[in-house]
């Protein structure tokens, strides 16, 4: 009885090694016939000894058959090539027009900008300024001054955003 178990456990396993072994059969058969080594793999594996009788009745292929295939290769990949360094300049220009577009947005933002600010110091020039107090505060309070006068809007907005919670 243990005999017969230890039996069937080697034919699990060599089964596979064997059937295993066709693949290689196949690549070798298929390198000497200038083939593709993945057909003879394939066909060993899948069809184990038939497979490796089948890759051995395909011809052989001609030099020229192999060279003509190279040279196909070569095109495929010279063109894939090409189309890559296309693509990549398509990317660069359309990179660089993005750049010049964001370039220009920044510009009219920064002249909005300074055209706010510009409205803003006149404002705060006729506003504060041109009152009497604040002159006649002392040097030491003006800023004090100008900075709660900033200060106060952010401060009520920040009261509502909070109290909107």
């Amino acid at each position: 009885m243990r005999e017969d178990r230890t039996r069937r456990l080697e034919m699990w396993i060599l089964t596979p090694l064997i059937w295993l072994s066709f693949a290689g059969y196949g690549y070798w058969i298929a390198t000497i016939k200038r083939r593709n080594p993945g057909e003879g793999v394939l066909y060993g594996l899948l069809l184990g000894p038939l497979g490796c009788v089948v890759e051995a009745c395909l011809r052989e292929r001609a030099p020229e058959e192999i060279e003509e295939e190279r040279t196909r290769r070569q095109e495929e990949a010279k063109a894939r090539l090409e189309e890559e360094r296309d693509r990549q300049a398509a990317l660069r220009a359309d990179a660089i027009l993005r750049r010049q577009e964001a370039q220009v947005r920044a510009d009219a933002a920064r002249v909005r900008r300074a055209d706010a600010f510009g409205r803003f110091s006149d404002w705060f020039d006729r506003a504060v300024l041109k009152f009497g107090w604040y002159r006649g505060l002392p040097e030491v309070v003006q800023p004090i001054v100008i900075g709660l006068l900033v200060a106060l809007p952010l401060v009520v907005v920040m009261i509502l955003v909070f109290r909107g919670r």
